[in-house]
């Protein structure tokens, strides 16, 4: 994974300097990290947006300021819950040459043996935890579902990781599983019986 470079600017804390970053048009953030104090920077706010579209929440940035430039992923977004514009990002500093450990998205691949027997391929796992170096952090991990047979499944145990990637999710969670087709009821079948028509005769007159 390359790094991102983004503008960055220092700021001041507090409320009244917040609003001004974000009427502004930025994002106020904090980087921290092991080795740092932490410090507050802000970013534009559509760069930003633009490059989280583009690269995911794993992105690597190059933060530029005017007093230099750091390596940094994303730690957590904080958005509007109505209007779910950016309020701020926390960074993290990283170490390119320390594992980070990251979750990321689980794309299925393949035409599956089971699907072509009838059955229905069901994704229990969207995303996976691994840990590797942070150039390395890949943007998806591939799960080739081809040989998974009617009634079969897919443990973390049995993913493939590329090279130089450890898979952290615990090894027997399911991934993916093929079940068999919902069989019909003997009543979905046959037909449900008809219910009993009970006639009522006019009573005899005394």
């Amino acid at each position: 994974m390359k790094q991102i470079a983004i503008e960055a600017k220092k700021r001041e804390t507090g409320k009244k300097a917040v609003n001004a970053v974000r009427n502004n048009g930025g994002i106020p953030c904090v980087v921290y990290g092991k080795g740092i104090e932490a410090f507050n920077i802000s970013v534009n706010s559509l760069a930003f947006e633009k490059l989280l579209h583009a690269h995911g929440m794993n992105a690597l940035f190059s933060l530029d300021t005017e007093d230099g430039s750091c390596v940094a992923m994303i730690a957590g977004v904080q958005r509007d819950p109505v209007a779910r514009i950016i309020k701020h990002v926390d960074f993290h500093k990283v170490n390119l040459d320390a594992a980070v450990e990251v979750t990321v998205p689980v794309k299925l691949e393949g035409d599956c043996a089971g699907v072509r027997a009838g059955g229905i391929l069901e994704q229990l796992m969207w995303e996976i935890n691994i840990e590797t170096l942070p150039m390395k952090v890949p943007d998806h991990i591939v799960i080739d579902v081809t040989n998974i047979g009617l009634g079969e499944e897919l443990r973390v145990a049995g993913v493939q990781a590329p090279e130089g990637v450890t898979v952290k999710s615990p090894a027997d969670d399911i991934v993916v599983t093929v079940l068999a087709p919902k069989a019909e009821s003997e009543e979905e079948s046959e037909g449900a019986a008809e219910p009993e028509v009970i006639k009522k005769g006019k009573e005899d007159k005394e």
